[in-house]
């Protein structure tokens, strides 16, 4: 059924195979590409694995959203899925968060850059639940003109031996005399 910009949608299966009979799925969208929520439900026959669900729900524009998702699987191991997102762009700052939740364990990171007249930071980390990759970080700053600057970045982990390590760059003078460290 479709009522403007809402879309709803149910398709059952029955058949005389006994393990594939009675299958239910809805299906159901509302909203437009700026805003929307769009879920689904299935419900089988499988003893174990009943049903499962899900739901997504976007708003904003390309340069601008936030968005989640959630499945609901049948699954012991893996029941409950969350996902979220988060963007923010201009031409000067770019800032994006992510992460997925399942069941009690969440893997998360980050994107963020800026840049201020002739300076640019950027970041990017990531966290995980799992021991030995925890937290991992990368960095870098750039100042400066074509003749005149300096680059420097870093990266963190949780790795032995490989817990920090960073450079730096510095140019000076033009194509036909320069230092460059």
């Amino acid at each position: 059924k479709i009522d403007g910009n809402k879309i709803d949608g149910r398709a059952n299966m029955d058949s005389t195979i006994r393990y594939l009979n009675n299958f239910d799925v809805a299906l159901g969208h509302e909203g437009d590409g700026k805003k929307f929520k769009s879920s689904f439900d299935l419900q089988t026959p499988f003893k174990d694995y009943k049903s499962c669900s899900g739901e997504l729900n976007h708003e904003g524009s390309l340069n601008n959203f936030q968005t989640t998702g959630k499945l609901n699987l049948p699954f012991r191991k893996l029941h409950n899925v969350l996902v979220s997102a988060n963007h923010k762009y201009d031409t000067n700052t770019l800032n994006t968060v992510g992460s997925v939740t399942y069941d009690d364990k969440a893997i998360s990171g980050a994107v963020n850059y800026r840049k201020t007249g002739r300076k640019v930071i950027a970041d990017a980390s990531l966290q995980t639940p799992y021991r030995g990759y925890e937290n991992f970080k990368l960095s870098m700053e750039h100042a400066g003109t074509r003749d005149n600057f300096q680059t420097s970045g870093a990266v963190t982990t949780p790795i032995p031996g490989y817990e920090r390590f960073s450079g730096t760059l510095t140019h000076r003078g033009d194509l036909n005399q320069f230092n460059t460290m």
